[in-house]
């Protein structure tokens, strides 16, 4: 039988130089384990046949996407966790969603790159070890007449070279071998935090207060615990998709309330947030050591409990906190539980009664939790978006996004159904929606990622009634309408359900009214300082105090050039800053798109994204990269069209097209209230940091006669140029407002950035109309 040649040295040198650079230029998560991969490698050469080398290459590019997730930072914890909560049928849609899908792809090139080096690495070695007497291996193993005299000493150096590469890749692995084994730990830990909590209260229930209370008699109220939800994917507050098209109806009247403030308790990095009944911190009340479950209080007052669970729904529950639960096996959908409560509230009763409504849509994964035939196909204007316009930066796990936002838009369809329900109850009734705590499906699988982020703790907070509970208790509408904007907790859902039974006090276990968003008194700072900090409310505050007074809504978020960091600039400042550009065709009435040239346009149209999600309550910075005469006016005729007039005053439209400033389109824009303004380089304002004199002088001299009385109201300029800024405006007439960023970009010198120290910025703050801020994001672009 004949051989193949083996390749020639010179062909295989420059084969393992092509195989070895990316793998020495490109960092991957998985590079500890390459030496062990190359030993691997080698070894099925020379010991293999084409068959195993071969499925050794199909192995690498399968397992690539797993062992890059197992061993990026936080990833072999996630993975541990999901496999400890959601079993294997879990873990499978955690692989589909969170591991192959979004997966770079250098995942699954890199690893077969290293198979492919060890087998070149092979190849070379016994080509130039033959002339030493080592056997040389023919292209084809299969036929090469090895020896024990050279194979021996052959296996001796695998078996060193195998434990030198075990010892290299060892660290890493131990690492997140223990990260694993940790997360696994801690998944269980929760779930005996539970047991030991509700072995607690029923212990300690047979020691409280048990003296009747008065309330109202002729009053229903229906708690709808919903599960995972983030109001960061209800359209409701504004995201871009229709998840609360169900909800449409009961938004356009006057007896739904979204509360747009509402946390649940914050998360601690890599610590699994609470499980089961003792996450649902508005069923009790804490009072020491003591702890006053909701329904004991409700029952000192004759108010019935019934709960009505989905089946599905793995936790322990006690009746001690409940009181009695349904869960009938039949119930396996939340929808399942619309008819069990239309018929508890048909009942006549002589008391008054909550009516619990415990969901299971949105756990994780969330396509199970909705039934096949309503989970959403989206077909959208973000279904249609490319990856890189949503995610940015970001890897894209599109699947797990939609069946996120179909679990919420199922969500909104039981609510809405819930809702129906209570407008056809006879006694006046109230329904209150509020989830265990929010989700990051943006971001990570759910709960067992671990990062924790705003996503995870902003929830929606929804109060409807009945059109007689709003004539017969008129003020408990009007004064959740009054507090919808202010910060509540979760957990203060259990004061305004004893306040719609009549039963709030001033402080403790009965509730306090100062507490309850039902009431005219209601104030967030009237809990203590230690319960703020728990619920997550003095965070929300805060952030809302740095929004709205401490700097007047000057702040912006820089660079918001994708739809999720579009979003979170908006949490964060309530004003967002993009990088536009404009059509650029002859009729310059075409699409306009978010992105900052020379990067590669991603697809996110600019109308489209402001239509879709709004414009930001303290408004917009576009930096219009190339606005000329033509293109302006049809850009303005669809800004007008998107932006209410009360709030173009906010909008700021940035161009460095100094042409325009006698030009009738620009004065357009800036006689339809926007604010257009002239951006001054950061290479001339690093030049007049150093001296206004010189080169800073002449260009000052030229601009200030182009811009003085032109359509341009304001001047854009890096914190570094505000001397620039300020020496020039003196200059002009009428006087520009002021408009800067914190320095993000080297000067010309090569000189670094860095930010202002604080009293250079706040005195450049008291000048400014907008400071854009940079705000990290996984999802930049």
């Amino acid at each position: 039988m004949g051989t193949h040649r083996a390749p020639p040295l010179i062909l295989l040198t420059i084969l393992s130089a092509l195989l070895a650079a990316p793998l020495v230029l490109i960092p991957a998560p998985y590079r500890a384990i390459y030496p062990l991969v190359l030993v691997c490698a080698a070894a099925v050469w020379i010991y293999g046949g084409i068959a195993a080398r071969l499925a050794l290459v199909v192995v690498a590019a399968a397992l690539g996407p797993l062992l890059w997730r197992l061993m990026e930072e936080g990833g072999a914890a996630e993975a541990s966790a999901v496999l400890a909560a959601t079993g294997v049928d879990g873990t499978v849609v955690y692989l589909r969603q969170f591991v192959l899908d979004g997966a770079p792809r250098l995942a699954w090139a890199l690893l077969p790159c290293v198979v492919l080096l060890g087998f070149a690495i092979a190849a070379l070695a016994t080509r130039l070890l033959a002339p030493w007497g080592s056997p040389e291996l023919s292209w084809d193993a299969r036929t090469t007449q090895r020896t024990e005299e050279g194979l021996a000493p052959r296996r001796i150096a695998f078996v060193l070279l195998a434990l030198i590469a075990l010892a290299l890749a060892l660290p890493r692995l131990r690492a997140q071998q223990w990260e694993a084994r940790n997360a696994w730990r801690l998944t269980h830990r929760v779930r005996e935090d539970d047991a030991r909590f509700l072995a607690r209260v029923h212990a300690g229930a047979v020691a409280l207060d048990r003296a009747p209370i008065a309330g109202r008699r002729d009053v229903d109220v229906v708690l709808y615990v919903g599960e995972s939800s983030s109001r960061w994917s209800w359209s409701l507050y504004g995201y871009p998709r229709a998840t609360n098209a169900p909800l449409v109806r009961a938004a356009t009247g006057n007896r739904m309330v979204a509360f747009t403030g509402a946390v649940a308790p914050p998360g601690v990095a890599h610590v699994p947030p609470p499980y089961g009944l003792s996450s649902l911190g508005f069923l009790f009340r804490r009072e020491g050591e003591r702890v006053v479950p909701l329904v004991h209080v409700l029952a000192r007052a004759d108010v019935s409990t019934q709960w009505l669970s989905n089946a599905l729904k793995p936790w322990t529950y006690d009746s001690v906190l409940t009181g009695p639960r349904q869960a009938n096996g039949i119930w396996r959908n939340d929808a399942d539980l619309v008819a069990p409560l239309r018929d508890a509230l048909r009942e006549q009763g002589r008391g008054s009664r909550l009516v619990v409504l415990d969901g299971y849509a949105g756990h994780f994964p969330w396509c199970q939790g909705v039934p096949a035939a309503q989970r959403v196909v989206w077909d959208d204007w973000m279904a249609r978006l490319p990856d890189v316009a949503i995610y940015g930066h970001a890897p894209p796990r599109r699947a797990a996004l939609d069946c996120y936002d179909s679990a919420v838009q199922y969500t909104s369809a039981v609510l809405g159904d819930a809702m129906r329900v209570v407008d056809e109850a006879p006694r006046p009734t109230i329904l209150i929606f509020v989830p265990d705590r929010g989700e990051d499906a943006w971001g990570q699988a759910g709960r067992y990622g671990d990062a924790r982020d705003l996503r995870e703790t902003d929830v929606p907070l929804l109060v409807y009634a009945n059109g007689a509970f709003g004539e017969r208790y008129p003020d408990a509408l009007a004064n959740a309408r009054r507090n919808r904007e202010q910060p509540v907790a979760s957990a203060w859902v259990y004061d305004a359900v004893l306040d719609a039974f009549g039963l709030a006090g001033s402080a403790g276990a009965q509730g306090d009214r100062r507490l309850s968003i039902l009431d005219a008194s209601y104030d967030p700072h009237a809990a203590d300082s230690a319960t703020l900090a728990a619920t997550g409310v003095a965070a929300a505050a805060a952030q809302r105090a740095q929004i709205e007074s401490q700097r007047g809504g000057r702040f912006c978020a820089h660079r918001s050039n994708s739809l999720f960091k579009f979003f979170r600039g908006r949490i964060s400042y309530d004003c967002v800053e993009m990088d536009v550009v404009l059509d650029s065709s002859a009729r310059g009435d075409g699409p306009a798109y978010v992105y900052h040239p020379p990067v590669v346009n991603p697809g996110l149209p600019l109308y489209e994204l402001l239509g879709n999600a709004g414009v930001p309550r303290h408004g917009l910075w576009l930096d219009v990269k190339n606005l000329t005469e033509r293109n302006a006016l049809p850009f303005l005729a669809k800004l007008s069209t998107l932006v209410p007039a009360e709030l173009r005053g906010s909008v700021l439209v940035e161009t460095s097209n100094e042409s325009l400033a006698r030009s009738p389109a620009l004065r357009a824009i800036d006689d339809s209230g926007f604010v257009t303004s002239y951006y001054l380089p950061t290479e001339l304002g690093c030049t007049c940091a150093l001296s206004l004199a010189g080169e800073c002088a002449r260009e000052m001299a030229r601009l200030a006669p182009a811009l003085s009385g032109s359509a341009f109201r304001g001047l854009s300029f890096d914190a570094r140029g505000r001397s620039l800024a300020r020496t020039l405006r003196a200059e002009l007439t009428p006087q520009p407002v002021l408009n800067t960023w914190t320095p993000m970009d080297r000067c010309p010198d090569g000189s670094r950035a860095a930010p202002l120290p604080d009293a250079a910025r706040d005195s450049l703050l008291a000048e400014v109309q907008k400071y854009l801020v940079k705000v990290q994001s996984a999802f930049d672009y």
